[in-house]
């Protein structure tokens, strides 16, 4: 009878640390689990702020578009501003381009790639060349060259996709588009010819279209033509002309509200051009392509097209930062330096 007594309590005991053996292992695991949860509050509120942040900025953002399309003057945001809290930059020399390039010189990113040309260069080996700067291996190469120079540069697809120029063999304007092939290593021509032909225009590309803005035409005349392709159909439309006729003017995407802002160049009269011109991208093509549904023969009234403040000094970059349109003056030198913001 003892030893029945004694064997049960050993057995109740054994139950007992059994049980509360669990019970620790259950409230450690509890505390965990109440641990995490804490950090995905804290995480939970760190994003709610950022959303109300972006949420506050891009409200102050569209305020300034209605300024703008109202004619109303907006605020100017000192550079130091910009600059400030989580974006940090730097300048930093990098590799000499292979040579000298001035005048209309543009540049494309795709990918760890900067596609350099468009430009003049005065050595005729290098006319039509294209230079592309890897910030991987911090150094220079080239594509074949094409026949044309003075040609607008953007990219659809992550390709390069060069639009209009002059022929360097018979110094005729032209309408075709090329696109550089990383794989077969060749230029091929997948897009239409546009409309008209020209050269020294602005291109970018927004979404699935190319728009060409400006340049020279056929008769050496600059141009306000502004055309659009919608390279999954191929079909180009005719958009509302710029506010005045411009060959060489730098252009800048602002991808948060769809802007497109132009400055600089040259005007009708060969005069260095002060004005900076701004346009919503999706108000843009929607127009040119009711028209071109409706038949219209002439762009629709008012123009989509707003004219800003002059700048002080002709600018031959321009570059939107944090929401903001940024001007520089860039003297031309001999030396082929590329200075990357890092």
């Amino acid at each position: 009878m003892i030893i029945l007594s004694l064997l049960l309590l050993f057995s109740v005991h054994t139950h007992m640390q059994r049980l509360r053996a669990d019970l620790e292992e259950r409230e450690a695991h509890l505390r965990a689990q109440e641990e995490e949860l804490k950090q995905r509050d804290a995480e939970i509120n760190r994003l709610l702020g950022e959303l109300r942040r972006c949420q506050t900025q891009l409200q102050e953002q569209q305020g300034e578009v209605s300024q703008w399309r109202k004619g109303q003057p907006t605020k100017q945001t000192p550079l130091a501003e910009l600059l400030r809290g989580s974006l940090k930059f730097r300048w930093k020399r990098g590799e000499d381009m292979p040579f000298y390039m001035t005048y209309h010189v543009q540049a494309v990113v795709i990918g760890d790639n900067v596609y350099v040309g468009g430009g003049y260069t005065p050595q005729s080996e290098n006319k039509g060349v294209v230079m592309v700067y890897s910030l991987n291996t911090e150094s220079w190469r080239t594509l074949p060259p094409y026949e044309t120079e003075w040609f607008g540069m953007t990219a659809v697809n992550n390709q390069l996709v060069l639009v209009g120029g002059k022929v360097i063999s018979s110094g005729k304007m032209t309408n075709v588009l090329a696109v550089w092939n990383e794989q077969s290593l060749k230029w091929t021509h997948p897009f239409p010819k546009m409309p008209t032909s020209r050269c020294l225009s602005s291109v970018v590309s927004y979404q699935k279209w190319i728009l060409v803005a400006g340049g020279k035409d056929v008769r050496e005349s600059r141009s306000d033509k502004v055309e659009i392709l919608d390279t999954v159909s191929g079909q180009w439309y005719e958009g509302s002309p710029l506010p005045t006729q411009c060959s060489n003017m730098s252009s800048a995407i602002n991808g948060n509200m769809a802007l497109w802002y132009l400055s600089g160049g040259f005007s009708a009269r060969g005069a260095a051009n002060k004005q900076v011109f701004s346009v919503c991208l999706d108000e843009l093509i929607s127009r040119a392509v009711s028209q071109s549904a409706a038949g219209a023969t002439s762009p629709s009234t008012p123009s989509p097209w707003h004219t800003l403040t002059n700048t002080p000094m002709t600018p031959s970059a321009i570059l939107v930062l944090n929401g903001a349109l940024l001007h520089h003056l860039l003297s031309a030198t001999k030396s082929g330096s590329l200075l990357l913001v890092v």
